[in-house]
């Protein structure tokens, strides 16, 4: 992968693309030649494979461009001012789109292949170019998966366990991710030590001021409890019982949260929300990555949506926890030093060879109560 500042000239951009038109060639048995543009019905058709891919409060930071050879990725103002663990979840959500774009291409005879223009400078609004090659259409069963995969959030998740054939098949995705890779935390000793890195770290949410209002404001509390929302996560996704939502529309309001927590309110709910859900689970995973943090995060997000298009496919429940491991990582956010220390070295010792971006939880479920909806794809194209 290759990783440009982003605010490189735009005729970097235009020299990169050109090295990906030269003439046809063989890339692991496949035939391609260069392609032109691409057809309405194929961009509209990519753009609906990108905005299925998961993301940061159900809102994508990017907008995708036809161009000449292929697609270019545009980042949103929201994107290009994000920091930390933002712009880590950005980035995440940007690889796992990245995935579908590129499932769906080979669905329609189309190989992209990324070049990253992502950096710490200010300027360019680009991310990335994908140029496109034609090749033979190619059968991907994840492709049928990409509008049906979805976050669920109710309390149990059940067995049975996977087979030893089917956790295989989670094996190949994440061989599939080059600098990527799954971590089971199914052991007693591992579970034990994951669980207290999860409830320390989904705590915290409701402790700090800064991430109270971060998570709160995500919220669609003004839709109701029974209906959808394209943004922003609608509260019945939530998946509270009647009796709990009250308590939970008053600790919206800061000053309540901070009296509540007198009481250790934010440790009980760190135990609901996030402790007990993820004892109960069948299975609790971890995605980790190595390389530079922002390469790292990309890949992670590429095999994250790998894997949880696997996981619909099998009828499998899924459920993504992320604050833990994004909050290990220096300067992602206003936590006390003595806390990401210690999920840092926690996850460093549960995952020696590569460094943690998602845990999440598999199991059967009951279906949702109430899914995110999406904006409309026009929303994601930049038209000339």
């Amino acid at each position: 992968m290759r990783i440009l500042a982003v605010g490189e000239a735009a005729d970097e951009w235009d020299r990169t693309v050109a090295q990906h038109r030269i003439a046809a060639t063989t890339t692991s048995g496949v035939k391609m030649q260069p392609m032109p543009a691409l057809s309405k019905a194929q961009f509209e058709s990519l753009c609906a494979a990108a905005m299925a891919a998961p993301s940061a409060d159900n809102k994508h930071v990017f907008r995708l461009e036809s161009c000449a050879d292929g697609l270019r990725v545009l980042a949103t103002d929201e994107f290009l001012q994000a920091r930390g663990s933002r712009r880590i979840l950005g980035l995440i959500s940007l690889g796992a789109a990245l995935q579908n774009l590129q499932i769906r291409g080979a669905a329609l005879g189309i190989r992209l292949e990324a070049a990253w223009h992502i950096g710490d400078g200010v300027g360019s609004r680009l991310i990335a170019g994908l140029s496109a090659r034609t090749m033979a259409a190619a059968s991907e069963p994840l492709e049928s998966a990409l509008e049906a995969r979805h976050s669920n959030r109710r309390l149990r998740f059940t067995g049975p366990v996977l087979s030893p054939a089917e956790q295989h098949r989670f094996a190949q995705e994440s061989a599939s991710v080059e600098g990527a890779d799954l971590v089971w935390l199914d052991t007693p000793a591992s579970r034990s030590r994951s669980l207290r890195l999860i409830r320390r770290a989904e705590s915290e949410r409701f402790r700090n001021e800064e991430l109270h209002r971060e998570l709160f404001g995500s919220i669609r509390f003004d839709v109701g409890w029974h209906a959808s929302a394209s943004e922003g996560l609608p509260a019945g996704a939530l998946e509270l019982p009647v009796f709990e939502r009250p308590a939970f529309l008053a600790l919206r309001r800061w000053p309540v949260q901070r009296i509540a927590n007198i009481l250790g309110v934010h440790r009980f709910i760190g135990l609901r929300a996030a402790d007990l859900p993820c004892r109960l689970a069948p299975h609790l995973c971890v995605v980790t990555a190595t390389g530079p943090v922002e390469v790292a995060a990309v890949n992670a997000g590429r095999l994250l949506q790998r894997l949880w298009l696997r996981a619909t496919l099998l009828g499998w429940s899924f459920q993504v926890f992320a604050a833990s491991p994004l909050y290990a990582l220096e300067g992602s956010t206003s936590i006390s030093q003595e806390l990401r220390d210690a999920l840092a070295t926690g996850w460093a010792e549960l995952c020696p060879a590569g460094r943690a971006f998602v845990v999440f939880r598999m199991g059967h479920a009951a279906a949702p109560s109430v899914r995110a909806g999406r904006p409309s794809v026009d929303q994601l194209q930049v038209r000339p």
